[in-house]
């Protein structure tokens, strides 16, 4: 899917409080139909993911400052992208992931980004899988029901199967 250029940038707000970023979109002149070839999903999954990396840049210039910024009294630096991955719409998708590290003594230590951590969490997929399975859809029906992102990925029968198993175990514990 070639990404539009009709989203120009999304603008998150940055707070010294404990709630997440505000996130402000900016979408100038959208051309209608750009967004009808695509199809809205496929857009709004865009958007989406344009969102998942403005917060997590906005954690890593709340830690690290700006980017190409020197600051002596700042022990956290950026040190590059890793691959990584999120949970959306019910699969698994790529990203590149910003790295932060802390200096301390000569030794640099990874600092775990909190918005990172909380889109990588497989929670929200595995309730997913749950509320398909108990609606009557077996694992092997799983990938037809879910919309595909376009590098997702983690849906295949025995990767629903092994999920379904381990959140089940959990309700049941619950239970």
């Amino acid at each position: 899917m070639k990404k539009s250029a009709n989203v120009k940038r999304i603008h998150v707000k940055e707070e010294n409080t404990k709630q997440a970023p505000a996130i402000d979109l900016k979408v100038q002149a959208v051309d209608l139909q750009e967004v009808v070839r695509m199809g809205l999903h496929d857009f709004m999954l865009e958007v989406g993911m344009m969102a998942v990396r403005q917060t997590m840049e906005a954690e890593v210039e709340k830690l690290a400052g700006m980017r190409y910024a020197r600051d002596p009294e700042n022990d956290k630096s950026r040190w590059g992208t890793q691959q990584g991955l999120v949970y959306v719409n019910g699969q698994k998708v790529n990203i590149q992931r910003p790295r932060v590290v802390k200096k301390s003594a000569g030794k640099h230590t990874e600092v775990e980004l909190e918005t990172y951590k909380a889109f990588a969490s497989p929670d929200a997929m595995n309730e997913a899988v749950m509320a398909k399975l108990l609606a009557g859809v077996s694992t092997r029906d799983y990938e037809e029901t879910v919309e595909h992102v376009l590098d997702g990925h983690g849906v295949s029968r025995s990767a629903v199967s092994r999920r379904a198993v381990k959140e089940s175990g959990k309700l049941l514990e619950e239970f």
